[in-house]
């Protein structure tokens, strides 16, 4: 079924390709349906509206219809959503397919106990709560305008990320390409450097255990090597990354 899925939303991105008038209106059902409770669980949409974010660039679809266009549909859904949740109240679970997922409601209840208005944005970023959030705030009564505020904000946040997501992807391939194999090489060097030293720091922030001792070192009383340690690891971190900006950068460094 998800190969499925995937050739589906392949083909909507052909669609949007060759039909560039059709990229706001169906961005705004793709956000639809990914913020509708029950849509959403049957059909995840973002993966075709990070695809058409990455058209934007090549094709010269305009960024702001698009936008503007996902993230009506994004808070369209939603506020469906919480309509939902307010008039069926908690027999709402019993309501296919949310029948099938006994788990959502539950979770979506004790995550909005915990953020409040909040979680109305981090949901938005969720797929799982994404699909529970609204009906949860619905369900128990959320502010209506406290509500709406939460949702149009986050929708209009939501979209601009994954339209620009797909943006960004487009840009980096198309910067990719320009770059010789050996600059990727190196690039690809310094990354896999600078993840090293970022773990050693991590780990030796985290457990006050220096590589070369045995012992802990408790934070109260840590010696000379400790700072030794974070030194290197910080100088090692911007050493590689000037040198990562030097490769990736046009003209700082020869081929």
């Amino acid at each position: 079924m998800l190969a499925n899925l995937e050739a589906y939303a392949h083909q909507l991105v052909e669609f949007v390709r060759v039909h560039e008038a059709w990229a706001a209106p169906i961005a705004f059902c793709l956000a639809f349906g990914e913020s509708l409770a029950f849509v959403s669980l049957l059909i995840p949409a973002w993966a075709a509206l990070v695809g058409i974010g990455y058209l934007i660039g090549p094709t010269g679809i305009s960024f702001w219809p698009v936008w503007i266009a996902g993230a009506a549909g994004a808070a369209c859904g939603d506020w469906l959503s919480y309509w939902i949740g307010t008039k069926l109240g908690p027999a709402v679970a019993h309501v296919w397919p949310l029948s099938r997922h006994p788990d959502l409601l539950p979770r979506g209840e004790r995550f909005m106990t915990r953020w409040g208005i909040l979680g109305i944005f981090i949901g938005r970023f969720s797929g799982p709560l994404r699909a529970s959030v609204p009906l949860v705030a619905g369900i128990f009564a959320m502010p209506y305008w406290r509500f709406q505020f939460a949702n149009f904000t986050s929708a209009f946040v939501w979209a601009a990320v994954l339209l620009m997501l797909g943006d960004v992807v487009a840009e980096a391939i198309a910067w990719i390409r320009t770059m010789t194999p050996g600059r990727l090489l190196l690039a690809a060097i310094c990354l896999a450097v600078i993840a090293l030293f970022a773990f050693q720091l991590w780990r030796v922030l985290g457990s006050g255990h220096v590589r070369w001792r045995v012992q802990k070192i408790h934070r109260d009383h840590r010696p000379v090597a400790f700072w030794v340690e974070i030194a290197a690891c910080v100088l090692g971190l911007l050493l590689f990354v000037a040198l990562l900006i030097a490769v990736l950068v046009p003209n700082l460094t020869p081929d």
